[in-house]
């Protein structure tokens, strides 16, 4: 007679439920650490766009018209080349559509929200130099994924006005 025995037939089958249960955990996991990264990613490049894009209008402005005291403030005004008023906002900070806004036009994408940000103008207080404009904000994803899928980035910089 030929045939397996109980014994082989529940061997074997526990070697394939072990198996398929590391194979279970190890395509989760991947899968996971591919979302943490590209929401890592999401939330780092819409930081950067939003930096960059302060800083350059920022640099390039004529002067502050806010007030230059050395505090940190939620808005902060600018004058352009062209004599325009540039007014950059930090919206409901913290709530679910939190976002920074330039003249109330969005400036942070959709997916993201504002969980902190500041603007703090010092100037030199006998006018050689021009003033010293530090930005400072975080982002996070607005949606909330697994815990782990969550990431919080932080953005800082000084800029000072070229035109001066």
């Amino acid at each position: 007679m030929r045939g397996y025995t109980l014994l082989e037939v529940m061997v074997a089958t526990a070697v394939i439920g072990v198996l398929a249960v590391v194979a279970t955990s190890l395509f989760f996991s991947v899968s996971r650490g591919g979302t943490k990264v590209q929401v890592t990613a999401e939330v780092n490049q819409n930081g950067q766009i939003v930096l960059g894009t302060m800083e350059r209008l920022i640099r390039n402005s004529l002067q502050v018209t806010s007030a230059c005291v050395g505090a940190a403030a939620n808005s902060l005004t600018v004058v352009d080349r062209y004599g325009r008023n540039i007014v950059f906002s930090c919206q409901n900070v913290g709530g679910a559509d939190s976002y920074i806004a330039s003249n109330s036009a969005r400036l942070t994408a959709e997916n993201v929200r504002v969980t902190a940000c500041s603007f703090t103008c010092s100037a030199d207080a006998a006018g050689f130099r021009p003033p010293l404009i530090e930005i400072d904000f975080s982002l996070s994803q607005k949606k909330a994924g697994l815990p782990g899928e969550t990431e919080t980035g932080q953005f800082r910089t000084n800029v000072s006005l070229r035109n001066y």
